[in-house]
């Protein structure tokens, strides 16, 4: 099974499948560097931490899009109950109708001098949240297609005591990506949708 990765693309889906693949060819080059690495640390390598290590390594690979797709329905079904992400879209809507109420009135802000400067900053700004909206839309997207096409170089640095944190931070920054809805959901962007408005 794939983590959710078909709306991104056949391309970030190929490269998952294959980095897949080449953990399988390199988890026994990971072993024999860990038992020598082992060995040239104490003289006597821990055979059963090695084979610990790399049983988990495997289940992680294995669990990775059950997981991965486990925390964005968690962080989805999250954000969706504290608000159904129509505020963004009412945000947008509201910031729109501001800029376009300024622009039919041309006269009038030739005139004053304070409208006017209003108007270009209105329009300033709402050209500016209209490519914020989409680039942290696309940052969000290549965050998790990019952590998703390394997890498994990234577990596979489970594999030495010294990089195992690679792994955990890899779990850790899916869960920072995913909750990224949660914040866009939350109470501080719908007061602000609420004070436009």
């Amino acid at each position: 099974m794939m983590p959710n990765l078909e709306v991104l693309g056949t391309l970030v889906r190929d490269l998952y499948q294959g980095l897949s693949q080449l953990f399988y060819l390199m988890l026994p080059v990971a072993i024999l560097f860990s038992v020598i690495f082992g060995f040239l640390r104490s003289g006597d390598p821990n055979y059963p931490d090695i084979v610990k290590r790399a049983f988990v390594a495997a289940l992680l690979i294995v669990s990775f899009p059950e997981v991965s797709n486990f925390i964005l329905d968690v962080c989805d079904g999250i954000a969706s109950k504290i608000d159904d992400m129509s505020g963004l879209e009412a945000f947008m809507k509201i910031a729109q109708e501001k800029s376009l109420g300024y622009a039919a009135a041309k006269k009038v802000l030739l005139l004053k001098f304070d409208g006017f400067f209003m108007a270009i900053l209105s329009f300033a700004s709402f050209a500016l949240l209209y490519i914020a909206k989409y680039l942290t839309v696309v940052l969000y997207y290549f965050y998790w297609g990019l952590l998703s096409i390394a997890a498994p170089l990234l577990i596979l640095c489970y594999m030495f005591p010294s990089t195992a944190n690679i792994t955990m931070n890899l779990y850790k920054g899916l869960i920072e990506v995913a909750s990224w809805k949660i914040i866009w959901a939350s109470a501080p962007f719908r007061r602000c949708v609420e004070a436009f408005s």
